[in-house]
Parts: C-alpha cells; structure tokens; sequence
C-alpha cells in the first residue's frame, strides 16, 4: 500500500559529493594565506575550484615538484 501512497512523491538523492576512498583533513589557514589560496581561486578559469578542490591542485602540483618554492603560492594554474 506504501507503493500507491508515494506515487507523485520526489525521490530523494543523496547531496553533495559522492564518498571517495579518501580521508578528511581538517587544516587551520592564517587569514593572509586563505587570502592568497582565494586570490589563486579567482585567476583560475571558470568553473573556478572550491577551497577544497584548490587546495587538492595546489598540494598534487607541490608534491610534483612544479610549485614555485616553499613557502609561495603560484600564480599558475
């Protein structure tokens, strides 16, 4: 009898980004480097990343050696 009764009804989907086999950070960011991370944001071309996924470029990009030097986020993108 539920079958009848939820005819017309939405079906509800799951929000937000599907589960990946990844673990969470949580990082505490000084207001001048947060500042820096969303000035990058907003040279990158549209559509631009979210904090999280540029901090994801910016760390594959360091760790593959093409950041500009320690310390400095790259204008690059």
């Amino acid at each position: 009898m539920s079958a009848i009764s939820d005819i017309g009804k939405p079906i509800r989907k799951p929000r937000g980004r599907p589960r990946v086999d990844a673990k969470p950070l949580t990082v505490r960011v000084p207001p001048e480097e947060l500042a820096a991370l969303d000035a990058w944001i907003a040279r990158q071309p549209e559509p631009r990343p979210s904090r999280p996924e540029a901090l994801r470029r910016l760390a594959a990009k360091g760790l593959a050696g093409e950041g500009s030097g320690e310390g400095e986020v790259s204008g690059e993108g």
